[in-house]
């Protein structure tokens, strides 16, 4: 996990942050073919689709179709007014407490995310997975997405919630078959820009393949992150 604090806004700037974590890996012969992004994790890594084209699969867990939805109710129907005063507002949430500054909150607020997605390549594959009882992100978001990106398959987990906190393995099953699909069929998992697979990437697939017909399909699945609201690069396929 990085360093760093928690941003409100800064959604562009996360994408870029993303990019040069790819650029690191794929520097270093390593193929990046998936990410996957969790809450606002998810619309970064649809950001991220749609400006560099060179990650063949998507995976948005409960991500935001609409990021000005619900600051009102989180930072106070008077925020605008209070953050043009301040320059500033302090949140204190369950998870503790962070500070919304006016440039993040504004970038939050000009981040548009129907436009970003009309952007994404149809070769770019995008699975969308979200909770019915999300309490935060609705799951009307999902089916937004699933209505204009044009290479997307949803999938909603009947009462999950925003954390997924008792549906973990059934998020966790969801992902790899939707990576295994593409395996079985024969599609190419080469990256956008054509680099090519380590022997650990390849030895990674094929385990994969070969627990593909066991009961146990967590035993190829890596931990499910529940890091809330980053995005996260997988090296490989995960």
């Amino acid at each position: 996990e990085s360093e760093g604090s928690f941003e409100y806004g800064n959604y562009q700037r996360e994408a870029d942050d993303l990019r040069s974590v790819i650029q690191y890996f794929s520097e270093r012969n390593h193929a990046i073919t998936t990410i996957l992004g969790h809450s606002k994790g998810g619309s970064v890594v649809l950001l991220y689709a749609s400006k560099y084209h060179d990650v063949p699969t998507i995976i948005n867990v409960a991500g935001s179709y609409d990021p000005k939805k619900g600051i009102a109710e989180r930072l106070g129907k008077d925020f605008m007014e209070v953050i043009k005063r301040d320059g500033f507002i302090d949140v204190v949430s369950k998870k503790g407490q962070f500070r919304v500054t006016e440039e993040s909150l504004m970038e939050r607020l000009s981040t548009d995310m129907h436009a970003a997605c009309l952007s994404i390549e149809k070769g770019c594959r995008v699975l969308t997975v979200h909770g019915s009882s999300d309490e935060f992100i609705s799951v009307e978001d999902a089916f937004a997405f699933a209505k204009i990106i044009p290479n997307h398959k949803l999938h909603i987990i009947e009462g999950a919630d925003h954390e997924f906190s008792k549906h973990q393995a059934e998020l966790a099953e969801v992902v790899l078959n939707f990576i295994k699909t593409f395996i079985q069929e024969g599609k190419d998992f080469e990256p956008l820009d054509g680099a090519s697979f380590s022997q650990d990437e390849t030895d990674f697939l094929q385990n994969i393949m070969s627990d593909s017909n066991t009961e146990d399909n967590n035993a190829a699945v890596p931990p499910y992150d529940e890091t809330h609201c980053q995005p996260a690069a997988f090296d490989g396929i995960w």
